[in-house]
């Protein structure tokens, strides 16, 4: 690879941690200050959400050790099935559909 090309590889990379770096800074000033009303719901859905991507990354990491045989990436899939377990189990546990007043009157 010539020159030129990396150079301009490292300025894109520059520009676009800068561009990341403003917009974050620019999201907290608008949203500092501002109350966070959490629901059950919200939270069922965030810890859903969660369970999802530490499966997916789980699987991933799974796929890529079996085709390159790198243990490395095995710990990485134990770990994030893990969690991804752990999550989903919080979130059936904590879910307002599971609570002990709901279960006898709550219907989905």
């Amino acid at each position: 690879m010539s020159q030129p090309l990396k150079l301009n590889a490292a300025r894109g990379r520059v520009t676009s941690y800068w561009l990341t770096g403003v917009l974050l800074t620019f999201i907290l000033a608008k949203l500092h200050g501002n109350d966070w009303h959490g629901t059950a719901d919200i939270h069922t859905h965030i810890e859903i959400i969660a369970a999802f991507l530490a499966a997916v990354v789980g699987l991933m990491a799974l796929v890529r050790f079996y085709s390159k045989k790198d243990n490395k990436f095995l710990f990485i899939a134990s770990g994030f099935l893990g969690a991804a377990f752990l999550d989903g189990y919080h979130a059936v546990v904590t879910s307002k559909y599971f609570s002990h007043s709901c279960l006898r009157t709550c219907r989905p």
